[in-house]
């Protein structure tokens, strides 16, 4: 019974996706997927997340590894719409 609980509670945190967006275009910039086009605008604050897993093997090397993690993408546009500071 413990298993199905913790398999519902896990199942309904990572289905779970929430989104907010201040300027009128929308930046869909996935921290290591890719940088849109579209600066965030002037003043603007922009940060995004995201997690991932991995599992890698190879039978060569005798090398195996598992885990998991995060990256934290921040975004500030600063004195005129052209210019951004992004931290990674």
């Amino acid at each position: 019974m413990n298993k199905i609980k913790l398999s519902l509670l896990l199942s309904l945190l990572l289905s779970y996706s929430g989104y907010s967006q201040f300027t009128d275009v929308i930046n869909s910039n996935r921290p290591g997927e890719s940088m849109a086009a579209f600066s965030v605008g002037k003043t603007v604050f922009q940060a995004e997340m995201g997690v991932y897993g991995f599992k890698e093997k190879h039978e060569l090397q005798n090398y195996e590894a598992r885990g998991f993690g995060s990256n934290l993408d921040l975004r500030y546009g600063a004195f005129f719409e052209q210019l951004e500071f992004i931290l990674n």
